[in-house]
C-alpha cells in the first residue's frame, strides 16, 4: 500500500513569489514557487520539538545558479537564483533519541 498524505491547512508559504501553491503535510509535500522570486519559506503547521531531519530537492532543473535550503523547527527556507515557477519536494522526520 502507499503512504497517503492529507493536506495540512496550517502550513503557510511566505515570500514565495506570485501565486505559489502547496500540497502535503509537515512531513512530506510539494511546493510550486510563484513567479518573480529567488526564495521561499514554508512554515510548518505544527512546529517540530527538535530540528527535523529533512531532504529537500528541486523537481525542476535549476538551469543556472544555486539551489540551497535551511531547516529549523518552524520552517524550511529555500533559495535559488532561478527559483521562480519551480517545484521542490521535501520529506522531514523528527529524530528522537
Amino acid at each position: 500500500s502507499h503512504l497517503k498524505v492529507v493536506n495540512n491547512t496550517g502550513i503557510t508559504l511566505v515570500n514565495c513569489g506570485t501565486s505559489p501553491s502547496f500540497k502535503g503535510s509537515d512531513m512530506i509535500g510539494e511546493v510550486t514557487v510563484g513567479a518573480t522570486t529567488s526564495g521561499c519559506i514554508l512554515n510548518f503547521g505544527t512546529p517540530y520539538v527538535t530540528y527535523p531531519a529533512c531532504v529537500v530537492s528541486s523537481q525542476t532543473p535549476v538551469i543556472s545558479g544555486v539551489f540551497n535550503y535551511s531547516i529549523t523547527e518552524r520552517n524550511i527556507t529555500v533559495n535559488g537564483t532561478t527559483l521562480s515557477s519551480k517545484l521542490f519536494n521535501y520529506y522531514c522526520a523528527e529524530v528522537v533519541n
